[in-house]
This record gives C-alpha cells, sequence and structure tokens, in this order.
C-alpha cells in the first residue's frame, strides 16, 4: 500500500448514468486503465438500498428517542399491559449503529482497494431510485461523482439487445423511457462542485479534453486513452454469445418496433428537446442499423 496511516484518504468516484447502457462500463474501464483507481461493479445494496433506509430511521431523533424511552422504562417497571411496538434498547445508538454500518462498507471497499495499490476506489452505478441515491450522496459529501448521460432511443436499442428479455412488449419501453425521464431530472438538478456531467457523445467528439476533465475531477491521472478506441458491451459470464461476440465482446444494437418506438417517444419527446438529443424517425433508426460505424461506444479519443 502507498497510502499511509496519516495522509487524508483520497475521496471515492462513482460513475452514475440515469439507466443502463449509458457509458458507466466505458468510464469504469477508462479510470482503472491508470493503475491508480479501481471502479468496482453496481452495488445497489450500497449506493440505494441501505442509504435510503436510513433518512427514516435518523429523522426526528429526539421524538423517537422520547418514545421508545418511555415505553422501555414501563416495561422494565413491570408495567406489561402496554403496547410494546415502539420499545428499543436504545434508540440514539441503534439511529448510530445503523449510520455507521454504512461507513463500514466504504471501509471494506477502501480497505481491500489499498490492498491492490489502488489509492482511488469507487463504483459504476445506474440510478433505480432517485430519492434514495441522493441520501447517498448527503452521507458522501466529499466523494466525486461524474454523471453521465445518452439519448434515450440509443440507450433503448443498446439495452434491448443487451437484455432482449427485459423488453416482451411496448410497455416495457415507455417504461424505460420514464424511469430515464424521472432520472434525468434528478441528475440535471444537482449541481455541486464534486460532479461531473458529461454527454456520452462528447466523449467521442472531443476525447482528449474530456479524459483531461476525467482525470482532474476524479484525481486519477493515467487515463490510456486507447481503452475508447474498443467497444466492450457483453460478458461471457453472464451472456449467451455467438461466435462473433465471443472474439469482439461486442453486440451491435437492436431494432425498435414501430410501436415501441411511438411507446418510447411519447415518454420522452419532451425531455430530449428540453436536453438537446435528436428524436430520431422509425426510418432513421433502420437506416442507423444498417451503417456499421454507428456503433455503441466511441471508437477512439483524438
Amino acid at each position: 500500500m502507498n497510502e499511509t496511516g496519516n495522509e487524508k484518504p483520497r475521496p471515492p468516484v462513482f460513475v452514475v448514468a440515469p439507466a443502463r447502457r449509458c457509458g458507466t462500463t466505458l468510464l469504469q474501464r477508462a479510470l482503472n486503465s491508470s493503475g491508480t483507481a479501481i471502479i468496482y461493479g453496481e452495488n445497489f445494496m450500497f449506493l440505494e438500498v441501505f442509504p435510503g433506509s436510513l433518512p427514516g430511521i435518523l429523522g426526528n431523533l429526539p421524538l423517537k428517542k422520547a418514545r421508545t424511552r418511555e415505553v422501555r422504562e414501563q416495561v422494565l417497571a413491570g408495567n406489561y399491559d402496554i403496547d410494546a411496538s415502539a420499545m428499543f434498547p436504545d434508540y440514539e445508538d441503534y439511529a448510530r449503529t445503523m449510520r455507521s454500518q454504512l461507513y463500514q462498507v466504504a471501509g471494506y471497499y477502501r480497505k481491500w482497494s489499498l490492498s491492490y495499490d489502488r489509492q482511488v476506489w469507487g463504483l459504476k452505478h445506474q440510478i433505480r431510485r432517485a430519492e434514495s441515491f441522493a441520501a447517498f450522496m448527503n452521507f458522501f459529501p466529499r466523494a466525486r461523482f461524474v454523471f453521465i448521460y445518452r439519448n434515450i432511443f440509443d440507450v433503448a436499442r443498446s439495452d434491448r439487445a443487451r437484455f432482449p428479455n427485459d423488453y416482451p412488449s411496448a410497455e416495457n419501453f415507455a417504461a424505460l423511457g420514464r424511469k430515464w425521464r424521472h432520472n434525468m431530472d434528478f441528475m440535471r438538478s444537482v449541481r455541486r462542485d464534486n460532479v461531473l456531467h458529461i454527454e456520452y457523445a462528447e466523449i467521442e467528439s472531443d476525447g482528449q479534453r474530456f479524459v483531461s476533465l476525467l482525470e482532474e475531477h476524479c484525481g486519477v491521472p493515467g487515463i490510456k486513452p486507447d481503452v475508447f478506441s474498443h467497444r466492450i458491451n457483453v460478458s461471457p459470464v453472464i451472456d449467451t454469445l455467438d461466435a462473433q461476440e465471443t472474439k469482439t465482446s461486442y453486440r451491435p444494437p437492436a431494432s425498435l418496433s414501430l410501436a415501441e418506438y411511438d411507446a418510447l417517444r411519447l415518454e420522452t419527446s419532451d425531455h430530449c428537446a428540453r436536453f438537446g438529443y435528436p428524436v430520431p424517425s422509425p426510418e432513421e433508426l433502420s437506416s442507423a442499423l444498417r451503417q456499421p460505424q454507428e456503433d455503441d461506444q466511441p471508437r477512439d479519443a483524438r
């Protein structure tokens, strides 16, 4: 380990998107290529489920302390003819213990990352419940966040290709659109110095500038630009691959039916206009599928 006990811990880095297939894996690969950082895979319990429960536990603490103490004292005094549903051994200690668990998980990630000689640790994440992730951000004010965005129509085609069983009907694309829309509203509203907002398309249009921004924001020098020169969007661990996919680790975007396209468009066209994303016609989507250069990740970081 290079970090000493007297050195202030370096902030963790969280790469966050409003949905799958927005580029979190690409940024994970880029940051990991530095040799300084190690960005792990998704952990929804750590980043959403558990922190999302903590505001309800920690909120209104004086009242909860008083109520649980009153019930406990009556029971200990021999009054068993009361409803003791609110009884805790000590509510303040319980709240403190629950909060500390979140930081113990962070300590677990940091400990093992340092043992791998990586001074910066983090995770990639796609938001499921924005309110819960907002709570996580509040518990880690020193962390660095990278918010990456992508046109929902590109997201839908890529996600359909990777997870076809998740889209048995047009309503599933409508649900994807609603989730993307809600999470985009939340993410775009966050304006903090520790949050870097980037567009997926920016990586390809000005790759060198993007790498510099990412290195500076995350405190991770040495990102290898050649990471951006090839596409990886499937895994032999969780996907059934054909021969070409096994060779390239890449699966081309899938098509959308007219009904699926309309379901997605009706949910997202206003937000696409607000955020500057073109809404392609069904014909344009079909044409794009025939173009080999219209792929799922940037080709280089010029």
